[in-house]
């Protein structure tokens, strides 16, 4: 062999040249912290500590959930962690305020530069912003005074009769403004806690409802219809209630007092049998579901037996408008559905203001289902806010002179509807978890052709064909658990009989993990004795070396370098690598068996549980590692340098596929996630790291063979001295990535800040449109119509996107100034008077100084304000003439025309389409454009039989803000 192939002092030169760039550690699983401020930010909801940086002397509501000790888990655990969130949050300067048990947490005021120092301290998992919640006590004002035929609908009544279902036995909480103690459901509210007073306290009798908002739920779900002679029953009307008070009188509350009523739902659910949850209330999506506190908690519910109903939110209909906790995956998320007062489907169609999928931040389809929810009768709690707000909406029952009923529309009244059928299905079997509940309502729901998965879900609710279904499920919901409920219950059933696919619950930690996690260390263990006990005789082991390399193991991996990605790296893999190249597998294990200790305990005591697998799943990788070595040519001790360099490049290849593999799969068996995600996430950067490591394990061996214990000593401080400058490297990284880190927080508050304004921007025009449903039902459907034929004939005349969208939204809100000409005058049977006439003439000018204040609907104000203008100069308010009247204003005028001549009015029945086609062409060069009416009575006569597109009408008017904005 060739000089140059065998080790000499010339390998030892070489050796000590070699730089250190990347020694990686053993990959545990335990992640470490990174510095302070980059803590802080994964600690901390990123609008809230842009805030807390901006305004350091303000004080913000919040919620602190505690960080688990992973050395005591039992059922104590949760108790402890919000003890240590008090502290943290007392330590803090902060005042803590309630106790949040089903999130390990609590609530409190901390100023902006104590929630720094709160986001810091190792106690804290977790800070969110306390944020604000609402009921929406009515959007859609429009509500009729007669009552709809939501349980007809949804077939419960023939479910009753046919099963004998009512609900009996089954409790359902309320978490709503309170239930009134109304004759309907006299004897079935067993129980009422009001958590908006100083001092909650539990009540064996009704404590009323300030708001009316509750009242009326509790009667959509169990209502039995004793004032009205059966004619407004509620789904389940033998069901309980249990009224669990959380929002005011005005419809306001916030997450904490939500949390505090979950949390008492949770410790009482099985004194009163509670198996189902409705929240006909929600906050707009501020993160990701896994990082709310909101569904930490129904989740919680969930894994206990809970199912929980959650309403859509009623900020419809752009998308991505579903409010928390309905983002959740694992609760039932209810939209509302119109079902125009019939008991068949012909005339459905999905509520305009029902809030639509997917989710913001995780795209997840929702709604889950649809429910009845506009111009729904349920019960009335007499003097409440909603009693003083809407009289108008009192409804009376049958033979009785006061009025006990009120209508209302909302997903508030779509989800009560769903919660009633939960009711009926545990009913007849109680046995059902919650994930089968929700599976039997999804599968049986009636399809609808209208709207798609994002509006309707999968379709109508249908109590009959769920309750008929005996599918015990086979489906799994394979979405990811949140953190909130991860950090909880993981500790709680980890190890333990208790697992995610069982009957319990589905979703998290399979029931393979535990026998994985115990199949790895046997396995361990079974390589270790097998292999260690056989280290080479005195003779051909140095046994300073052994000593020296089993230290310098120890050392390396008690001083690691901390990473960007929670995570750090040491030498110690090195020192594994000269040790079985060295002496063999034996040393090498034994070397393992000291990174295993360090790390036990390092930086803080790990679970034994932890510790055990990261000894087991490192012997294996170890083992693996020193027997490929030695398959592809690998010699002990090392012979030539270029042979051994190429084996141990490949043994580290095999060491880190091993060690990454084997994290990985606990990791995702214990997180319920994607096993390629997982190692993406945690180990695809790695390779060229573990590589290089290896390579350094092989020089520190060829020293010691070239020069014995002197030249490993040598080794040691180039080595030494490369740690070191990595370290200060990463130390400056680290602080450089906070900065950038803070800088990315703070362009996401302004985009989110921006998306909000839009947000805010189209609620107005969702008011907009349905104030003008609530004046006249007559003007939705005309509105609606005379926007269809106006886009045509824009598009037909060759008008810009711009310019169409103008047409859009200038034709559906054409008629909003009517809002300010009375009742009287709108709906009168007869033809007006002239004083009427001069009135109703004002609606233009009324409509256009709506819209002056309007964001995004400036440009469409002189288009409203000249619908009227006649093309001889003779109209109103300006008398303009021909070209002076915006072209939009003249394809509206025309569309208007003829859809006012087609329909029927109070005082004159509907015209034919050819008559009102005529009528048209004879008018045209007068009152209206001539050139318009023979572009529109073309493009009518092609479009004879097309169905118009209502029902995404006002997707359309979104779209055309966006475009026009």
């Amino acid at each position: 062999m060739d000089r140059w192939l065998r080790p000499s002092r010339r390998v030892m030169h070489w050796a000590c040249a070699v730089v250190v760039a990347v020694a990686l550690a053993e990959t545990t699983w335990t992640p470490v912290a990174d510095a302070s401020s980059a803590k802080a930010l994964q600690r901390i909801d990123p609008a809230l500590f842009a805030q807390a940086k901006s305004h350091p002397t303000t004080l913000f509501d919040v919620i602190v959930q505690g960080a688990p000790d992973r050395k005591h888990v039992d059922a104590r655990e949760k108790a402890r962690s919000v003890d240590r969130a008090g502290k943290a949050v007392q330590e803090a300067g902060g005042s803590p305020r309630r106790a949040l048990g089903i999130i390990g947490g609590a609530s409190a005021k901390v100023r902006g530069s104590g929630l720094i120092t709160l986001a810091n301290d190792d106690d804290v998992a977790y800070v969110f912003a306390d944020a604000a919640l609402n009921a929406k006590f009515d959007p859609q004002a429009g509500a009729s005074l007669v009552t709809g035929a939501g349980t007809l609908t949804v077939k419960a009544p023939a479910t009753w009769s046919q099963y004998g279902v009512t609900g009996r036995g089954i409790a359902v909480a309320v978490i709503d403004s309170g239930i009134y103690a109304h004759r309907d459901l006299a004897g079935r509210i067993v129980a009422a806690i009001d958590f908006t007073s100083a001092s909650p306290t539990v009540s064996a009798t009704p404590l009323g409802d300030p708001g009316g908002h509750g009242t009326h739920v509790a009667g959509l779900i169990a209502g039995d219809g004793t004032a009205s002679g059966g004619a407004y029953t509620g789904v389940a009307p033998g069901a309980n209630l249990v009224d669990v008070r959380v929002i005011n009188a005005s419809g306001a509350s916030n997450v904490s007092t939500v949390l505090a009523g979950l949390q008492w739902v949770l410790s009482n659910r099985a004194r009163y049998n509670i198996r189902v949850a409705n929240l006909s209330l929600g906050t707009p999506e501020q993160t990701s579901y896994t990082l709310s506190p909101l569904s930490a908690a129904v989740e919680m519910l969930q894994y206990a037996g809970v199912s929980v109903v959650v309403s859509a939110g009623n900020s419809g209909p752009g998308a991505g408008t579903i409010t928390a906790p309905g983002d959740d995956p694992f609760v039932i998320t209810v939209g509302a559905a119109d079902d125009n007062r019939t008991s068949t489907l012909g005339d459905d169609s999905v509520a305009a203001f029902s809030s639509t999928g997917p989710t913001r931040y995780d795209s997840l389809a929702k709604p889950d289902i649809v429910a009845p929810g506009r111009r729904m009768v349920s019960l009335r709690s007499p003097g409440s806010a909603l009693d003083a707000l809407l009289p108008d909406r009192q409804v009376t029952g049958s033979g009785s002179p006061t009025a006990e009923y009120f209508t209302l529309s909302g997903t508030s009244m779509a989800a009560p509807m769903v919660a009633g059928a939960v009711a009926l299905l545990l009913e007849r079997d109680p046995t059902l978890t919650p994930r089968q509940v929700k599976q039997r309502l999804v599968s049986t729901a009636a399809p609808l052709s209208f709207g798609t998965r994002y509006t309707r879900g999968a379709g109508l609710l249908d109590t009959l064909a769920a309750v008929a279904s005996t599918d015990r499920g086979s489906w799994k919901d394979r979405s990811r658990v949140s953190d909130g409920f991860a950090q909880m219950v993981l500790p709680l059933v980890y190890g333990t009989t208790l697992t995610w696919e069982d009957a319990t619950f589905n979703g998290g930690v399979d029931s393979k993990g535990p026998l994985y996690i115990w199949t790895v260390v046997l396995g361990g263990t079974i390589c270790f004795v097998l292999n260690s006990l056989s280290v080479k005789p005195a003779s051909s082991l140095d046994p300073v070396m052994f000593v020296f390399l089993l230290t310098l193991a120890g050392i390396a991996q008690r001083n690691p370098v901390r990473l960007f990605r929670s995570s750090a790296i040491s030498v110690a893999f090195a020192v594994k690598i000269a040790a079985y190249v060295l002496f063999g597998v034996s040393v090498a294990l034994w070397a393992n068996l000291v990174v295993v200790g360090v790390n036990a305990v390092t930086p803080s005591p790990k679970p034994v549980r932890k510790v055990l697998f990261n000894f087991g799943q490192l012997s294996l990788a170890t083992f693996a590692a020193a027997t490929a070595y030695q398959i592809v040519g690998g010699e002990v001790p090392p012979g030539a340098v270029v042979p051994t360099i190429l084996a141990v490049a490949f043994s580290g290849a095999v060491y880190f596929l091993s060690s990454s593999f084997m994290t990985s799969l606990v990791i995702a068996l214990t997180s319920n996630a994607r096993f390629i995600e997982t190692w993406n996430r945690n180990f695809s950067w790695m390779p060229v790291n573990y590589i290089a490591t290896a390579i350094n394990g092989a020089a520190l061996a060829l020293a010691y063979q070239s020069m014995g214990l002197f030249g490993a000593l040598v080794f040691v401080l180039p080595l030494g001295i490369a740690w070191y400058s990595f370290k200060l490297y990463m130390s400056k990284s680290t602080e450089v990535r906070a900065r950038v880190s803070e800088l990315q927080v703070t362009n996401e508050v302004l985009a989110r800040t921006n998306q909000r304004l839009e947000e805010s921007h189209l609620s107005v025009i969702g008011a907009l449109l349905g104030s003008l449903e609530a004046k006249d039902r007559y003007t939705e459907g005309h509105s609606a119509a005379t926007m269809f034929h106006a886009v045509a004939v824009a598009k037909r005349l060759g008008l810009g996107p711009d310019e169409i969208a103008a047409v859009q939204l200038g034709a559906l809100f054409h008629d909003i100034g009517k809002i300010g000409v009375p009742d009287g005058i709108l709906r009168k049977p007869d033809r007006l008077t002239d004083e009427e006439w001069t009135e109703m003439r004002l609606h233009p000018l009324i409509g256009a100084n709506l819209l002056a204040h309007v964001p995004n609907l400036e440009k469409v104000r002189p288009i409203v304000l000249a619908h009227h203008e006649r093309y001889d100069g003779t109209g109103y308010p300006n008398r303009l003439s021909g070209s002076e009247i915006p072209l939009a204003a003249q394809i509206i005028a025309v569309a208007d025309t003829f859809e006012a001549m087609t329909s029927t009015r109070p005082y004159r029945p509907a015209m034919s389409r050819e008559l009102a086609l005529a009528e048209l062409c004879a008018v045209a060069g007068k009152q209206l454009s001539p050139l318009v009416v023979d572009v529109f009575v073309g493009v009518l006569r092609e479009a004879a039989g097309t169905t118009q597109d209502h029902e995404n009408v006002y997707q359309q008017a979104v779209q055309a803000v966006r475009a026009t904005g």
